[in-house]
């Protein structure tokens, strides 16, 4: 599949499946939330260092495979890649892949949990204080723990 399109369709799955009224409003934060969810258990942030194209579309096409596999997910991504959405450029840039790996995974993070989340007043570094509730299913740490492995997983080349 080309990069496009593995871009295109998780910017679909993303805008289809995170809820109107969005726990998280901007890509900085939820790269934050999904950094806190892996450091909740003891997993390197990784999103916040996402920067590259390549490295996001890589990240994408273990993510498309998630999504396929998964049973919350197997029917909407497979709506989209039956019609995968068509784009004529031949790149989407750093932000765009970015933005839209982000956006699917706090997509399919959220048929997990319902996520809640507090933005405190920025502090004087610039940085802001992350809260976040997690609800659904009783989540667990054992919830939690497997959540952040399949996640820290679409990072590990050797894995997927």
């Amino acid at each position: 599949m080309e990069p496009i399109t593995v871009i295109r369709a998780l910017q679909e799955f993303g805008e289809e499946t995170v809820p109107k009224d969005p726990a998280v409003e901007d890509v900085g934060t939820a790269a934050a939330v999904l950094d806190k969810l892996l450091a909740m258990t003891g997993v390197q942030p990784l999103f916040s260092s996402l920067r590259s194209e390549r490295e996001a579309v890589d990240v994408g096409r273990r993510l498309l495979k998630l999504l396929v596999e998964d049973k919350d997910t197997r029917e909407k991504i497979s709506e989209v890649l039956a019609d995968p959405p068509i784009d004529n450029r031949l790149a989407v840039g750093e932000i765009v892949a970015v933005a839209a790996v982000i956006g699917a995974v706090l997509g399919w993070l959220q048929t997990k949990v319902d996520l809640k989340v507090h933005r405190k007043i920025e502090r004087p570094s610039g940085t802001d204080d992350i809260e976040f509730e997690i609800h659904k299913q009783a989540a667990s740490n054992s919830l939690l723990t497997d959540l952040s492995r399949t996640v820290a997983s679409l990072f590990d080349t050797k894995q997927r």
